[in-house]
């Protein structure tokens, strides 16, 4: 479903519509929002990439401990991304504090894409995913929002080593209301 939906919510995008990307990461997600002429505001752990975009405001920030402190209380986003982020961190800030203050920088109509999965570690963190969200448990940490889409699922897929891997995936669309 990732493919899909991520098309989907990137067609959405005008030009000045703004877009927040939550563990940015190297920035492989700001393609489209770019191409839509949106303004995109990053936030990952890692150094930025080498090269970003006008259109992209790159803050280094660390998400284990929420919002607070990253963003200013005033920011307000058409468009909030969250792929490939909640499962690098402490479930209980990905349940009770980050996602539950997606809300608080969601304009009304604010389109918000989750996108979460099970079994690879990540070189920032430097141990194993702890375990698979599932979209019943998203949903309850999402009040405010309308979800329209999601689920799990399994898939398997070809690492960068160009060994198969089998991955346990978790997807969410919502709308905030």
């Amino acid at each position: 479903m990732r493919d899909f939906t991520l098309f989907g919510f990137f067609a959405r995008m005008k030009t000045g519509s703004r877009c927040l990307d939550l563990g940015a990461g190297d920035g492989r997600l700001w393609n489209l929002p770019v191409r839509n002429k949106a303004q995109v505001v990053a936030i990952d752990i890692c150094e930025s990439p080498d090269i970003v975009p006008a259109q992209v405001q790159w803050i280094h920030g660390d998400l284990r401990r929420g919002l607070a402190g990253v963003l200013f209380s005033e920011e307000r986003f058409d468009f909030i991304m969250c792929v490939n982020l909640i499962q690098f961190l402490p479930r209980d800030c990905a349940l009770r504090t980050l996602l539950p203050s997606l809300a608080l920088y969601a304009r009304p109509g604010c389109r918000l894409v989750i996108e979460t999965f099970y079994n690879q570690p990540h070189p920032a963190f430097l141990e194993p995913v702890p375990s698979l969200y599932r979209f019943e448990e998203l949903v309850a940490a999402l009040p405010g929002w309308q979800i329209e889409n999601g689920g799990e699922y399994e898939a398997d897929d070809k690492g960068y080593d160009g060994q198969t891997r089998h991955w346990s995936v978790t997807d969410l669309l919502a709308v905030r209301i």
